[in-house]
Parts: structure tokens; sequence; C-alpha cells
């Protein structure tokens, strides 16, 4: 079966479909300039919006799909293994005995506490894996930027993202990320966007669309070969092929 786009890129799709027909209709219309930038403004934030949106509910899904294929914690990759153990693990204690806040009795209940949750079946393979939630794969870096983004993919076994974006899309795809989230960033700062056209607005948000696709294509690629098809398709993507 070829490649079946996510649930959640269909629906950035559609989010990004609506906020271009608002942006392309300040041509069209006679509006006041402070009308068309807010327009402007709010389309763009609406689009970084969108895009974070995409990256939580992309791994939420593919935790999912991971889960549905993963019965024990051997079946993980080892980076994502080893992401969910530290994830999981109760450090504080272990910190504190470090520096010298806690006795190293604490420590060692902390450990043994967590080996007997959720850690303790990445390493024991006689119990079954705990549920997955997106959440334990991003934690709290599902802000969309660049170092985020390499961050979680290499939590699921993807070396060097951007390298296999620009091999996929020709070109360089930090710039179609950083595209966008510098108007956003300008704007959150100071509340204005000099200069800024609704052709400006319209390619930024058509550059991270094409940046979305190839994401998807390589996370596509990336489950099918380390979990098989069936961890995409109904868990990461509906049943049916998109057009």
């Amino acid at each position: 079966m070829p490649y079946v786009r996510s649930i959640a890129l269909a629906t950035l799709a559609e989010e990004y479909s609506v906020v271009l027909g608002r942006v392309k209709g300040t041509k069209r219309k006679e509006l006041a300039p402070e009308e068309v930038e807010y327009i402007l403004g709010a389309a763009i934030f609406l689009a970084h919006a969108a895009l974070e949106n995409y990256v939580s509910d992309l791994f939420s899904s593919v935790a999912k799909g991971i889960r549905s294929v993963a019965k024990k914690g051997d079946q993980l990759p080892d980076e994502l293994r080893a992401h969910l153990f530290l994830h999981k693990l109760n450090k504080s204690k272990i910190v504190g005995m470090q520096v010298g806040f806690n006795a190293e009795n604490d420590a060692f209940k902390d450990v043994i506490n967590s080996l007997n949750g959720h850690a303790g079946t990445l390493v024991d393979g006689s119990r079954e894996l705990y549920s997955l939630q997106g959440v334990d794969i991003y934690t709290t870096y599902k802000y969309p930027s660049k170092e985020n983004l390499n961050k979680v993919f290499k939590r699921v076994g993807i070396e060097n993202l951007f390298k296999c974006l620009d091999k996929a899309m020709r070109r360089n795809s930090e710039t179609a990320l950083v595209s966008l989230g510098s108007l956003r960033s300008g704007l959150a700062h100071t509340g204005k966007m000099p200069g800024v056209t609704s052709g400006d607005v319209i390619k930024r948000i058509k550059d991270v669309q094409d940046l979305v696709r190839a994401i998807d294509r390589l996370l596509y690629k990336h489950m099918c070969s380390k979990f098989g098809q069936d961890s995409w398709v109904g868990n990461v993507s509906s049943f049916y092929k998109q057009t």
C-alpha cells in the first residue's frame, strides 16, 4: 500500500486552507490597511499554532501506532526506549544524592518505585509495556523550532532530521520553518510587521505546508521500516488512502 498521509497532516491542511482563503481575501476586498494588517497577523498566529498542534497530534498518533505493535519494551528502538526510561525514572532524589541533598537510601527507594512502575516495563521483558502517550515522546518540546524537532525525532530514531528533509525537499528545509516562525516572533514582540504583504504570508504558509508534507512522508517510511505498515495505517493515518 502506498503512502497515506497522517490524520494530523489532513487536519493541518484543512486549517491552512481556511487561513489561506482569508489571506487571499485581502487582495480582493476593499479593506483599510489596518484591517489587512490585522488579518495577516491573525493568519500568522493561526498558521504557527496549527503547526504546533500538528507536532503534538502527530506524535500522539505515533505513540498509539507504536504501542499497537510493540507489546514489550525490548521491541522499541533503542533511542526511544532509552528516552522513555529516563522520562519515567524519578530522577529528583538521584540528582539530590549526587549533590548531597538526599540520602542514598532515598534515591534507592525512588529507583525501585520507578522500576516497579512504568520504567520497569521498558527493561523487564516479562512485563507488558505501558500505554504510550504522545507527551511521553515530545515531553516539553512540541514547540516547532529546529532544536526541538531534532530532539523529538531523534527520540524515535530519526537522526539529522533537517538533512533528511533537505534531501527530500531539494531545498533548505530549515528556511521553510524559520520563515514563518520569524514572522510570528516579530509580531509577538513588537505587534508590527512592516513591509509584509499578503503574498509574503501566503508563500511562508505554503512553505511550511511543504515542510510538513516532507516530515509526514519521512516518518511514514521510518515507522513502516521499524514497526510495519500496520503501525501507521489506522493509527497515524485513517484506513483510507488520502488523495
